[in-house]
């Protein structure tokens, strides 16, 4: 998903109750490009900008002390996965705010710009006044980390959404094959086990054809469904082809696999999938192979996928092994 502007930014808020937060929060939020550039902004950053209207980035909208401090956070929140924060001097026309300013990294490679100003002085005694403003950075401050915890959770949700498929809910090929690679990794450092199922529904274009793409789609969710029950809380699952599908089984070697590859069969085997009067009888084949040392994840996924045709023409409805002689 990208953010083109801050109405986009709200209507992803809106999915979380929290429609009104952009347009009357008194926090300035802007969202900016990578090199700083002001892409747009709610209405409380708006009054403040508006001293200073022909600025294009924000560097333009800070004092000439804070710009270095932003071009540092600005660096370090696009390499880190945590939000950056620092305290700026921001400058439109004659009206200067020091603040406290988040930035977050956004998914599409932009950023979001919050800024938090403290009242502005009264005529109080100054002993009230520092007291006053303490407390109210102290409250600013709770209110930003309050803010924080809630745009990481949206986002959160938006990387979730970003990598699962809409059809079936498991991992798509994206983050499955991400897995994989982590998974070989670990496997070629701690010289652990590590064995894969490349899973394929047999006569899956029969079954669309004779009974169309929605009941073809309802067998994909729940084969789904079943595979993901039948496999152990480590194992990683995800749809890897359009009837394709990508099961990780981490610390396993083949020999303990094999009995989880007969389970798998045996759920697919008694799915129970009616269309009208008629069930829709279904089947899979599935190639197992397991990590050798100093293979590539490529390599090593390719052997699976080359393990899974000889159980389909030796009947289907099966399990076979890569060979030695499989080497990629």
């Amino acid at each position: 998903m990208e953010f083109e502007n801050v109405s986009d930014f709200a209507s992803l808020l809106a999915a979380y109750g929290l429609a009104p937060f952009l347009s009357y929060t008194r926090t300035l939020i802007a969202l900016i490009a990578p090199d700083g550039a002001l892409l747009d902004w709610n209405p409380a950053f708006g009054e403040f900008k508006a001293a200073s209207p022909s600025i294009p980035a924000l560097q333009g909208l800070l004092s000439p002390a804070s710009r270095p401090l932003f071009d540092r956070l600005l660096q370090s929140a696009a390499q880190a996965t945590a939000p950056g924060r620092t305290t700026l001097e921001l400058q439109a026309g004659d009206e200067h705010r020091e603040c406290d300013c988040l930035l977050v990294s956004l998914p599409d490679g932009n950023f979001l710009f919050l800024a938090e100003t403290p009242p502005a002085a009264t005529s109080r005694p100054h002993s009230e006044q520092v007291a006053r403003l303490t407390r109210d950075l102290q409250e600013t401050r709770h209110a930003l980390h309050v803010k924080q915890t809630g745009l990481e959770a949206v986002l959160a949700q938006v990387d979730e959404i970003a990598h699962t498929d809409q059809l079936t809910f498991l991992s798509n090929q994206r983050k499955v094959v991400g897995d994989l690679q982590r998974m070989v990794t670990r496997a070629h450092r701690s010289r652990k086990p590590l064995t894969i199922f490349m899973l394929d529904i047999d006569r899956f274009k029969p079954i669309n054809d004779t009974f169309g793409h929605m009941v073809g789609d309802q067998v994909l969710r729940k084969l789904a469904g079943e595979l993901r029950t039948g496999i152990r809380h480590s194992d990683r699952i995800g749809r890897y082809g359009r009837e394709e599908f990508l099961i990780l089984l981490p610390s396993t070697p083949l020999e303990a696999a094999i009995p989880m590859a007969e389970r798998l069969l045996t759920l697919a085997r008694d799915l129970v999938i009616l269309d009208q009067d008629r069930k829709v009888q279904v089947t899979v084949s599935i190639g197992l192979a397991e990590y050798r040392k100093s293979e590539t994840w490529k390599d090593f996924l390719a052997r699976a996928d080359k393990a899974m045709y000889p159980a389909k023409k030796t009947g289907r409805d099966r399990w076979a092994v890569s060979q030695p002689e499989d080497a990629v």
